[in-house]
């Protein structure tokens, strides 16, 4: 009986959400939307900004598919809607300064790159960085972060993508690896979240490395 009425208050909080989202989108003076809900409720989200004509920045992981992605795409393009994944990691000054070096051409051409991200999560599957139903996963949680930061670097089109995981006895992914074949060069990630390690990465090219 006590989980009944959790549930039910639970479904009606949700209700109550919604309908304050959809309040709030109707507001002419409103600007955009940022969006930084659970990766599970990130396409629902989009849509819902793009029916109501507001610009949004969401949160990664963009969408739980790439069939999602390409509809948000497909319906923002059609209303004339902006939306965009807010990776700010792109825009650390870090991260400029090597793309920056790099396009100077400071360490050659890159022909090998590495980034690994780890920590520990802990074992609550219902956790938002661990929970299925909510789209938890190590992948979309930091192996975005590695994998938009190697592409970004590189800079060269992508050919080849090959990957390996490990997953968590409640279904999720708990670690995994990605070997990219770029156009002249190749590269690798890691993450995991059962994994102490320092967050690095190399980008090597013939004439030196960051």
């Amino acid at each position: 009986m006590l989980k009944l009425e959790e549930n039910e208050a639970h479904e009606e909080m949700l209700l109550d959400l919604q309908n304050l989202c959809m309040k709030m989108l109707q507001k002419e003076e409103l600007d955009g939307v940022y969006i930084d809900t659970t990766n599970n409720f990130h396409y629902e989200n989009m849509l819902l900004a793009i029916e109501y004509g507001k610009p949004f920045l969401c949160e990664k992981a963009f969408t739980l598919t790439k069939a999602q992605a390409e509809d948000v795409f497909a319906k923002a393009k059609e209303k004339g809607v902006f939306g965009m994944e807010a990776m700010w990691s792109r825009y650390l000054p870090a991260v400029q300064k090597a793309k920056a070096w790099i396009r100077e051409g400071r360490i050659g051409e890159i022909a090998l790159a590495n980034y690994q991200f780890c920590f520990v999560s802990g074992n609550d599957p219902e956790h938002r960085l661990n929970a299925p139903s909510l789209g938890g996963g190590a992948n979309r949680d930091i192996g975005v972060y590695a994998f938009e930061i190697m592409d970004y670097l590189i800079g060269q089109p992508l050919l080849e993508v090959k990957t390996m995981q490990s997953r968590f006895d409640f279904g999720s992914d708990s670690s995994d690896g990605m070997l990219l074949r770029y156009q002249k060069a190749i590269a690798t990630t890691q993450v995991s979240f059962l994994s102490v390690a320092p967050e690095i990465g190399w980008f090597c090219g013939d004439r030196g490395s960051i």
